[in-house]
């Protein structure tokens, strides 16, 4: 579930020539506070019409993806921040990694990881090189997905999907997509 603050402060502090009106969009999981103290701390530099130190600043956040930053003249900003969206657990040499449905890691702590541990587990040689057509398959299905408990890539070229009661599916290496159909349909 997603969930999207909006942030909106109007206050004294900021300094008057650009930092009268701030606007925050976007934050669910990064560390808003840490965010505003980054802006407050931007707004007190000589140089603040260099944007990207602010930019950079916000970027370093492990949950933020993208982030644009919008002056409107005279005294406002404006930060919208996209965040990685956690889709599984990847097990590569015993470590255990949370990432995003295109397989780039999510570089969080390991005691935050653990919250994520009720995600899909997703091991074997390819499977993050794989990962980005293998969501693509199994969101078209949303039901059936949601059933997976995790996935092997097996020798690098098919898949094993084990399902929440136990079962075993194991997907060819050649039209994964129509063995994927017919799954749904028994």
């Amino acid at each position: 579930m997603l969930f999207l603050l909006i942030i909106i402060i109007n206050t004294k502090t900021f300094h008057k020539n650009i930092c009268n009106d701030l606007e925050i969009n976007g934050i669910d999981k990064a560390d808003f506070f840490k965010i505003k103290t980054d802006v407050v701390n931007f707004c007190e530099l000589d140089n603040k019409n260099n944007l990207s130190i602010l930019l950079n600043k916000i970027k370093q956040d492990p949950w933020i993806k993208n982030v644009s930053i919008r002056r409107i003249l005279p005294n406002r900003l404006e930060i919208n921040v996209e965040e990685y969206s956690p889709f599984a657990i990847l097990k590569t040499n015993n470590k255990y990694e949370l990432i995003d449905e295109n397989g780039m890691v999510i570089n969080i702590s390991e005691r935050e990881k653990r919250g994520y541990y009720n995600l899909i587990f997703i091991t074997g040689d390819g499977a993050k090189e794989n990962i980005y057509g293998l969501f693509n398959m199994l969101s078209t299905k949303p039901y059936l997905f949601g059933r997976i408990k995790s996935i092997i890539r097996i020798g690098n070229r098919r898949w094993n999907f084990e399902l929440d009661n136990g079962i075993i599916i194991k997907m060819p290496e050649n039209d994964i997509i129509e063995a994927w159909e017919k799954l749904d349909k028994i």
